[in-house]
């Protein structure tokens, strides 16, 4: 079954995971789910960085969520360009920053610099609808999100070090149960 960005459907999304670390030990997992219907090459450049498959093996495992803003964003991902080279375009921006799990890529405030760190919404952040590209949300691992938000400071230093300990990407979504139901509805 493969995915068609002309032909958006709920079976074209797929999943990615990120284990977080708190002082070097496992405090939980976030299980994500991707829009690659909507944004395609933001999620590419997502998941390859996520599998270490970015320029020079590169990726997400190891880096800091170096910046949490209470009721704003987690920040992290820094490991270096996008799959694409050192910056890659704003694909789109047809999806919103619904709030609390939204995933969207970072940028240098400018557009069309977008590179390998993204954001995690902590919060409904509609003004950024049209300036971060948003290619994801959170499915599971919201209460881990919370007791990261409370590490954070109103000037994004965070309190204890927070790490991607382990991350990859799957194609089943951690929704589902063993007989194939869905446990909540996906937007």
């Amino acid at each position: 079954m493969g995915c068609f960005p002309s032909k958006p459907c709920n079976s074209c999304r797929t999943y990615a995971w990120l284990e977080v670390a708190i002082d070097g030990k496992v405090a939980g997992r976030l299980d994500l789910e991707l829009r690659p219907d909507v944004v395609p090459r933001t999620v590419r450049n997502f998941e390859a960085l996520c599998s270490g498959k970015g320029p020079g093996g590169r990726g997400y495992k190891g880096t800091q969520l170096g910046r949490i803003i209470p009721e704003m964003c987690i920040q992290g991902g820094e490991c270096g360009p996008s799959i694409y080279g050192e910056y890659f375009k704003d694909e789109n921006f047809k999806l919103r920053h619904q709030g609390f799990g939204t995933v969207y890529m970072a940028n240098l405030d400018e557009p069309n610099t977008n590179r390998s760190q993204f954001f995690i919404c902590l919060a409904e952040k509609f003004s950024l609808d049209v300036k971060f590209v948003a290619f994801g949300k959170v499915l599971q691992g919201l209460d881990l999100l919370r007791d990261l938000e409370a590490l954070g400071s109103n000037r994004g230093y965070v309190r204890q070090e927070v790490t991607i300990f382990d991350c990859g990407t799957t194609i089943t979504n951690p929704l589902l149960t063993q007989n194939g139901t869905a446990e909540t509805n996906a937007v």
